[in-house]
């Protein structure tokens, strides 16, 4: 799968991921997330995965439909008013740490097939 050079050169080092497509359309295959926040998390990783998929296939490829599995490990329970409550669609600091970790692996993985 060839590298887009300028796409490379923009994760490694400010970490500007490519756009998620308005016209995506995500369907759940199995299981449910448990809840409303993370539900939001969820669709939040597999959209940003079909489109760095895409984009790393470059722009004159036709789009295929791409399968996401999602598994996150379950953070801890902690009294802090850090954590997001069940209806919070804001993500917390370590979660957005966390979501940038990976797409920097998906797209690390993906880059050198």
């Amino acid at each position: 799968m060839p590298i887009q050079p300028e796409l490379s050169q923009t994760l490694s080092t400010s970490l500007t991921l490519p756009p998620i497509p308005p016209s995506l359309a995500l369907t759940p295959l199995f299981g449910h997330p448990p809840s409303t926040h993370l539900h939001t998390v969820y669709n939040l990783y597999a959209s940003q995965i079909a489109s760095i998929l895409w984009t790393v296939e470059g722009e004159n490829v036709p789009r295929r439909p791409v399968i996401v599995g999602v598994a996150l490990k379950k953070a801890p329970s902690t009294a802090s008013t850090d954590l997001p409550g069940e209806d919070d669609l804001e993500l917390t600091d370590a979660e957005r740490s966390l979501y940038m970790e990976v797409m920097k692996m998906v797209f690390s993985i993906v880059s050198s097939s």
